[in-house]
């Protein structure tokens, strides 16, 4: 017994402190466990009576390198401050603390109330002057110790990751060969099942999207069992963490990255430090090696991938965020000028869209004089429609390439969902097969194996029964497509994007995808002049174009109706290029409202197909008898001037107005009054023709 050890210390306390530092020593090092636990003999050897020997086994699992992260030690703390210990065991002052703060706390205290500190060997008094030395040289020896075990472990783990064979975490679809290289599993199953993942989310708006269709299919993941180094498997449904997590892992562009993670030790509101691991991005690599395994995609998709997630994020500043619901097709895109926020979409009752800043209009409401040029509104509607033909004349071009790509990708997702039905029904095949060879090898009078293996390869043929009724399922429903009576059509869509995109039917999403595919950002601004909004927009490949339009809707409707009326008219007797000229003499800007573009052929056979106005026919103005007041004035033989003065005066019917060709139906030249007006004017053809219409010609 050692002479530091008095009899009040004998009544209190006697607390052995067990610690491991991680989980993984908590399972696989259980010896350390019981050789701390071997102190409780050492303090009945010194005098303490058994039931004055606590065990405190809080923190196991805990590290001692960060101060103020362990309940159990800080309730020993407690328990010193109270008088209620004479002896602190640990088989090791590093077992206590790893950092000076937790250290310096124990040996204050313990010295403050005259608690003692041992080990395997000794018994230290902290008051004593060269027992308070070498505990702190013990403490300081056992941080050091620390930091060179970290050290060299990282100085290993950067040797062995610049080499490619440091795996902390391996990529569903791999496998680990020899410890060091990855390659691909060789389930043929799992390596269509993580292709699949990539090609959906290729023809996918967003990681959301690309969840809510793979849930709809009911589709399985394989999952790697721990410790298996990847090759075995268990599948499972998906999450939409596994997913962004699959899509964001540079590992299946064939590239090796090291650290793919970084851990930061933060201050929470309580004042209690926290660890936050974080995903590094490339910049911050310290290993890259390209090309070091096989790749389930190309770098440049893989690149593409992360700027189509980084485009969704809704928070970002620079993003127009996914594609969100609703009909308005710039949600997310446009930014005030005034006030630099982005503008929010509001619905009317009717579901009308209107683009609005509320930003700006709530930083304004607390000022007391209002803000010159300030915050605006306007309707979507007439904007988008001038937008629209935009579009339609940048993706033209590519509409029949379009529908082939179409039709190839139906083929592609419909062999891409048999396949993945197909590759599971093998694999419970091949179970129900395993399970039937082992019950052909069973002793029939060992009922114990022998039922259970019966019932066992029962589930497993049901199994079968139920995915191959799928399969067939699958099969009658989804015949192979496209058929030729589709992929007919849609070779015809692709002639005529207009009316793809004006189609009811058509799928609103998709048009916001393309919007953001061509569109890097749009600024709104309003012309206090004329009360009209302005919109500059941005294409991804530099260019910039200036849109004008109304803000209130009902100016919008206005313009918009009598363009219509006037298309309507004239494509009875010309086709859309003629028109197209019609409308440039006449100074009209291409748009429901008016811009500074001139009209082409396509865009007036883009405004038809949006206001479902019919083309022009020649077998239909024949039959209706539609003529043009060139014509009619030869059928009648008179002059063009004259037709006209019969039009203003009301006395010849006529659809349209001035200065627009008028359309004339041949049935209203044989009418009494129109006979009646040629005659006079034949009679009186060498009299000077009137500059007034109004006015009339006296016959004496």
């Amino acid at each position: 017994m050692s002479e530091k050890i008095l009899d009040k210390h004998l009544q209190l306390l006697a607390v052995i402190y067990i610690r491991q530092s991680s989980d993984g020593q908590v399972r696989n090092n259980r010896e350390s466990y019981l050789v701390q636990q071997g102190l409780q003999q050492r303090a009945t050897e010194l005098g303490w009576h058994k039931d004055r020997v606590l065990i405190v086994d809080g923190d196991m699992g805990v590290s001692a390198s960060e101060p103020g992260q362990r309940e159990a030690f800080t309730q020993l703390l407690e328990r010193i401050r109270d008088g209620e210990v004479g002896i602190v065991f640990a088989v090791d002052v590093s077992r206590l603390a790893r950092n000076n703060i937790d250290f310096s706390q124990l040996t204050h205290w313990c010295a403050m109330y005259g608690a003692l500190v041992g080990d395997l060997r000794q018994v230290l008094n902290p008051a004593l002057p060269q027992d308070g030395l070498l505990l702190g040289i013990q403490c300081a020896m056992a941080i050091h110790e620390l930091h060179s075990i970290r050290e060299r472990m990282q100085r290993g783990s950067q040797q062995k990751a610049s080499r490619g064979e440091l795996h902390l975490g391996i990529p569903t679809g791999y496998v680990v060969i020899d410890n060091k290289h990855l390659r691909k599993h060789a389930d043929a199953r799992v390596q269509r099942a993580i292709n699949s993942v990539f090609e959906k989310f290729d023809t996918c708006v967003s990681v959301n999207q690309l969840f809510k269709q793979l849930c709809d299919e009911k589709s399985l993941i394989p999952r790697i069992v721990p410790g298996s180094q990847g090759e075995q498997v268990h599948w499972s449904p998906v999450t939409y963490r596994g997913l962004l997590k699959m899509l964001k892992n540079p590992a299946y562009a064939g590239i090796y990255a090291y650290p793919r993670h970084q851990t930061k030790t933060r201050r929470s509101a309580g004042g209690k430090m926290t660890k936050i691991r974080r995903r590094t991005r490339p910049d911050e690599w310290q290993v890259a090696l390209h090309n070091h395994q096989p790749a389930y995609l190309s770098e440049e998709t893989y690149h593409a991938n992360l700027e189509k997630i980084a485009m969704n994020a809704q928070r970002s500043a620079p993003s127009g965020g996914a594609a969100r619901a609703g009909s308005a097709l710039l949600s997310g895109l446009i930014t005030c000028r005034h006030c630099q926020h982005k503008m929010h979409v509001a619905y009317s009752r009717k579901g009308q869209a209107r683009y609005r800043c509320r930003q700006g209009e709530r930083q304004r409401s607390d000022m007391p004089v209002s803000v010159e040029g300030g915050c605006f509104s306007f309707a979507a509607e007439a904007i988008e429609l001038q937008l629209a033909d935009q579009i339609l004349w940048a993706v033209s071009p590519g509409g029949v390439a379009a529908s082939e790509l179409a039709i190839e990708r139906l083929r592609a997702d419909r062999d891409s969902q048999r396949r993945l039905i197909a590759d599971e029904l093998l694999h419970l095949q091949y179970e129900a097969g395993l399970t039937r060879r082992r019950f052909n090898n069973i002793d029939p009078e060992n009922r114990l194996v022998f039922d259970t293996l019966a019932q066992e390869l029962e589930v497993n043929l049901q199994k079968v029964e139920l995915q191959t009724a799928k399969l067939k399922a699958f099969d009658h429903t989804c015949p192979e497509a496209p058929s030729d009576a589709e992929r007919t059509k849609l070779k015809a869509l692709g002639h005529c994007l207009s009316a793809v995109w004006n189609d009811a039917l058509s799928d609103r999403s998709v048009k916001k995808q393309i919007v953001r595919l061509l569109i890097d950002h749009i600024y709104a601004e309003r012309d206090e002049t004329s009360g009209e909004v302005i919109l500059n927009i941005k294409w991804h490949g530099g260019h910039h174009t200036t849109l004008r339009g109304p803000a209130s809707r009902h100016r919008e409707a206005s313009l918009r109706d009598e363009l219509s009326t006037l298309i309507d008219t004239l494509r009875k007797l010309n086709d859309d290029a003629s028109i197209a000229r019609i409308l440039n003499r006449a100074a009209i800007a291409a748009g429901p409202v008016g811009t500074a573009r001139t009209w082409t052929a396509s865009q007036v056979s883009a405004y038809r197909d949006r206001h479902d106005i019919a083309a022009y026919s020649s077998s239909e103005r024949q039959r209706q008898g539609w003529q043009t007041q060139h014509q009619a004035a030869t059928n009648l033989g008179i002059s063009p001037m004259s037709i006209n003065r019969l039009i203003e005066a009301q006395i010849l019917p006529a659809e349209g107005k001035s200065p627009f060709p008028r359309v004339i139906n041949a049935e209203d030249l044989s009418k009494e009054a129109v006979q009646a007006a040629v005659s006079r004017i034949k009679a009186h053809a060498n009299a000077p023709l009137p500059t007034n219409p109004n006015q009339r010609t006296l016959n004496f």
